[in-house]
């Protein structure tokens, strides 16, 4: 790239990658809000001035259930969910499952989730089921998006690192008119990097939101 210095390029294969990652963000989220219910956060006019909304994804791999958390400031307050989703077609039939251990149904995942994070109703969207998580005892959505906030929620870069096995962590975060969004692979809470780190932080504290200990 004549007249260009090095720093200049790799500036822009930065950029440009970014701006893959996000072309790809966009197409993954809609899918997955249409299978959730949820309309792109991206996409429209955004919120009014003062309120606010969270969405933090994790899957995107092998692994199931996925999970989907949204949190919402406006002028009542904080209101939040946390939704867990599986395909029902992947899983092993009842029968098949009774006779391998190794094996789960539609039916024992579900019924595990009742049981560890307090999962709500089922319900069924095309291909998918889901349900809800109800808070634990002294859990909150003020506290939690509190914890959230301290950890750098709407203020992270996004990793570099990417993978084909294993899962990744998306945030997007709508502030009025302003929209942005990240996205971690498997980050570790030991890594080197503070972002990393953080964003490790910010994926235990969502897993751990309807979880009884």
């Amino acid at each position: 790239m004549p007249g260009r210095t090095l720093s200049t390029c790799l500036a822009l294969l930065i950029t440009l990658a970014h701006g893959a990652v996000a072309q790809t963000h966009a197409y993954a989220l809609e899918e997955r809000g249409r299978i959730v219910g949820v309309e792109p956060l991206h996409a429209g006019g955004g919120l009014p001035t003062g309120e606010r909304e969270i969405r933090i994804w994790t899957g995107f791999g092998m692994i199931e259930p996925e999970t989907f958390t949204r949190l919402r400031t406006d002028g009542r307050g904080v209101r939040g969910t946390k939704i867990f989703w599986w395909s029902r077609n992947t899983r092993a039939d009842e029968t098949a499952a009774d006779r391998d251990s190794h094996l789960i149904s539609n039916g024992e995942l579900y019924a595990n989730l009742r049981k560890t994070a307090g999962c709500g109703p089922k319900r069924q969207r095309g291909d998918y089921e889901m349900c809800a998580a109800t808070l634990a005892r002294g859990q909150s959505w003020p506290a939690i998006l509190q914890s959230l906030d301290s950890l750098g929620v709407g203020e992270l870069s996004s990793g570099t690192a990417l993978g084909l096995d294993g899962w990744l962590v998306v945030v997007e975060v709508r502030d009025g008119a302003s929209y942005r969004t990240y996205s971690y692979f498997m980050p570790e809470a030991t890594a080197p990097e503070p972002q990393e780190r953080r964003a490790a932080a910010i994926a235990e504290l969502v897993g751990r939101i309807g979880y009884r200990e």
